[in-house]
């Protein structure tokens, strides 16, 4: 039967009309690609503030909590990596559906979109800011938010396949920031870590908040999980390897900055890691901290870009007569309206900074948690439907 005959059929029937399916849509990644995607996700704007955060809620015990967030997320990683093991050809949006129902699913599909154009938001906020501190100072705030906007609109156009492969590629610039973390290692002094938990558990568990909001990316790892090649134990054992270069790259960062700076200089440096670099010089690099933040603004655009990816992915399927450009568009528009609404207001800015956190804590760690076993119950009552 050709094409023409089914829809004749469809419309006799009062049946929807089948649609030509995008060949983009049906492209799968490698689990070396996923790997990328969900690194290149997690890390990003946060690698700047990640040590003055957590020296701020714990003192020179940051590190320790960022060991005890670290350890807590593989329970939610494996919620995630149970629901989606249920539901393997779905997306998050379909599973959203499967899991609570039609108008349950799509409420909570809306909340997804609202939560990743939220996160966007505060990320080119972060971005412009630190470019305007540190490099352009009288470049206006539309010119860098718009910028980063439509490079990342670009580079998700291509769809799925297209950024896994930009992502692995552009991964090797990671290990150039590993390079040179390291290196300035070397003025390091471990008697700034002392003494260990003076601020209390209290404190320390506190601190917890901050190492898991700079993990919240793991997100990606269920939206993208039906277009991953691969066996579900394969696919497990990616997110898991993931998270753990992730905790090791953060660790890293914070254990240098708090051993390069005492705990009275950490609390006057936003940017720890800037500062730290400034003192350095190789024979060939005058400033290491702008050419620290050349590749730094490569993972905010990946970053951003799986944000984008994700938020437009989900407002198309809402939306079905927006197509994913048309949805990124969109969502690229809303976020650059947002970013100049908050601007540079420090209070603003806080404001998104406390609402993210928390919609963070509500779509990243505690919608998993909740979804796991409720997915059982559907699978099971999709299986008895068949």
């Amino acid at each position: 039967m050709t094409s023409k005959d089914q829809n004749q059929t469809n419309s006799r029937t009062g049946q929807k009309p089948l649609q030509k399916n995008n060949p983009i849509d049906d492209q799968k990644i490698s689990r070396r690609q996923f790997f990328f995607i969900i690194i290149q996700t997690q890390i990003g704007v946060g690698v700047l503030s990640v040590p003055f955060e957590l020296h701020s809620a714990a003192r020179q015990d940051g590190w320790i909590s960022l060991i005890i967030g670290a350890s807590a997320l593989p329970v939610v990683l494996l919620a995630i990596w149970g629901t989606a093991r249920n539901f393997p050809e779905d997306s998050l949006y379909r599973i959203n559906e499967k899991i609570f129902l039609t108008w349950g699913g799509r409420v909570l599909s809306a909340g997804f979109v609202l939560y990743f154009i939220s996160v966007g938001t505060l990320i080119i906020i972060l971005y412009s800011r630190m470019i305007s501190l540190w490099v352009l100072p009288h470049t206006p705030l539309w010119i860098t938010a718009s910028l980063m906007i439509l490079v990342c609109f670009y580079m998700i156009s291509g769809g799925l396949l297209v950024m896994g492969r930009l992502y692995t590629m552009l991964s090797v610039l990671i290990l150039i920031l590993f390079g040179v973390i390291l290196y300035s290692a070397k003025e390091m002094n471990i008697v700034y870590l002392f003494p260990i938990l003076e601020s209390g558990w209290g404190r320390v568990f506190g601190a917890v908040n901050q190492a898991f909001f700079s993990f919240f990316g793991y997100i990606v790892s269920l939206v993208i999980y039906s277009k991953v090649i691969g066996t579900h134990k394969e696919k497990l054992k990616v997110i898991l390897y993931a998270h753990s270069f992730v905790f090791l790259f953060y660790f890293i960062i914070v254990f240098v900055s708090f051993t390069y700076f005492s705990t009275e200089e950490i609390t006057l440096v936003p940017e720890p890691i800037l500062y730290m670099l400034k003192a350095f010089e190789l024979p060939i690099i005058a400033r290491l901290d702008l050419f620290f933040i050349s590749i730094w603004v490569v993972n905010v655009a990946t970053t951003f870009g799986t944000y984008l990816y994700m938020a437009g992915l989900g407002l198309s399927h809402l939306c079905p007569i927006c197509t994913k450009t048309t949805a990124g568009i969109i969502v690229g528009i809303i976020v650059l309206a947002l970013t100049l609404y908050v601007g540079y207001d420090i209070q603003k800015t806080e404001q998104l900074n406390q609402l993210v956190l928390r919609m963070g804590y509500a779509f990243s760690l505690g919608i998993p948690l909740i979804m796991l076993p409720l997915s059982y119950v559907r699978k099971n009552r999709y299986k008895e439907g068949e």
